[in-house]
């Protein structure tokens, strides 16, 4: 079943009007995003209340290094069975939360629902215009 995150994105993929309505609702909804325990010395470090420590878990798309992210619970566990082959850890959080955290970096990029046709790329200057919303 879908959430209307991903209805959302999957109606703004093919109706360019609906595109700011879903900027909009991915400030206010929660995204989950594969994420990393085993943290080396020096690297940044995320809290979340009640979670160790982590860090995002970053794949090469198209070339640039990019955090992966799902609208759905379901979807990542998909991502985690079909696509690495291995379980996975990951974290629920706000959409606001999730590209403020990533507005630090020079050259992180979003995908949302990378392994799906209705996924959407965010480079870093459309992290930052969001994080202004």
């Amino acid at each position: 079943m879908m959430d209307k995150l991903e209805t959302l994105l999957q109606k703004a993929a093919s109706d360019a009007s609906l595109r700011n309505s879903f900027y909009h609702l991915l400030l206010e909804e929660n995204l989950f995003v594969p994420v990393n325990t085993d943290i080396p010395d020096g690297a940044v470090r995320f809290q979340k209340d009640g979670e160790a420590d982590y860090t995002w878990a970053v794949a090469n798309i198209g070339g640039q290094p990019t955090v992966p992210s799902f609208t759905s619970q379901d979807n990542v566990e998909d991502f985690f069975t079909k696509v690495t082959g291995w379980e996975g850890r990951f974290i629920a959080i706000n959409g606001k939360a999730l590209l403020q955290q990533l507005s630090g970096s020079e050259f992180l990029a979003l995908e949302i629902n990378p392994t799906s046709q209705y996924g959407v790329s965010l480079p870093q200057t459309m992290i930052r215009e969001l994080v202004g919303l």
